[in-house]
């Protein structure tokens, strides 16, 4: 028997070298039974799928910032295991879902029946999503206008960076280049595993109404604040 608190040992799933490091997706079982997969980067949880209120709250909290009116073209930076796709597709105000994702095995993965039998995964075919396998960034300086909603998880935080590289997107001129995809009134929306003052700080230089949400998630007996920092492409600015 297996008692409460421990958990079964992981099932490697995938492993595969890139630039940033070594990217393992692994299953294991909860004492309950229910399934949970982990991607771990350089030997760090980067992402799990036993807790993702967090990542629909980017989505719900991104959309409530929304105004009314007309259909909604959004830009998500990280697939991740598709729960703030997942929130987004909820609403029917979402014409248009483009989704960047750096890493390509998560997008196969996500495509496996035993993955999508034991996960609440998005239709990564549905006709309101499109698919990009890339860094985001690229996409964010090819846009110019394009969106009304733009929604970045691809870190643990703008100050808690997965990858070093990933800075330059948090910089005053990376933010300023989210703020030129956006449609005048949109909104940007970035999730945060802690604090992220200096960002949140560089989001005033350019854009209103900025605000930090706070998330509360159980993780056990821890109760973890994530955020979500939120700011607007002022219209006629």
């Amino acid at each position: 028997m297996r008692f409460s608190f421990e958990h079964s040992l992981p099932t490697v799933l995938v492993r595969v070298d890139r630039a940033t490091g070594e990217y393992v997706l692994q299953r294991r079982e909860e004492a309950d039974g229910d399934a949970v997969y982990e991607l771990i980067l350089n030997g760090k949880l980067l992402m799990d799928s036993a807790e993702h209120r967090s990542e629909e709250a980017l989505a719900e909290i991104g959309l409530r910032e929304c105004r009314e009116g007309g259909e909604l073209h959004v830009l998500v930076g990280g697939l991740g295991f598709g729960f703030t796709l997942q929130a987004l597709l909820r609403d029917s105000r979402v014409a248009r879902a483009v989704v960047v994702e750096l890493e390509p095995m998560l997008v196969s993965f996500l495509a496996r029946p035993d993955v999508r039998a034991e996960l609440p995964v998005p239709d990564l075919s549905n006709p309101r999503v499109l698919v990009r396998e890339g860094n985001v960034r690229d996409s964010i300086v090819e846009a110019s206008g394009e969106y009304d909603l733009m929604l970045l998880d691809v870190d643990n935080g703008p100050e808690s960076l997965s990858a070093v590289g990933n800075h330059d997107l948090y910089s005053e001129a990376g933010l300023r280049q989210c703020w030129e995809a956006l449609r005048p009134g949109g909104v940007l929306a970035i999730w945060s595993s802690e604090p992220a003052p200096r960002c949140l700080d560089r989001l005033e230089t350019c854009f209103e109404g900025v605000r930090q949400w706070i998330v509360p998630v159980d993780r056990g007996a821890r109760r973890i604040d994530y955020r979500i920092l939120t700011g607007r492409r002022a219209d006629g600015r």
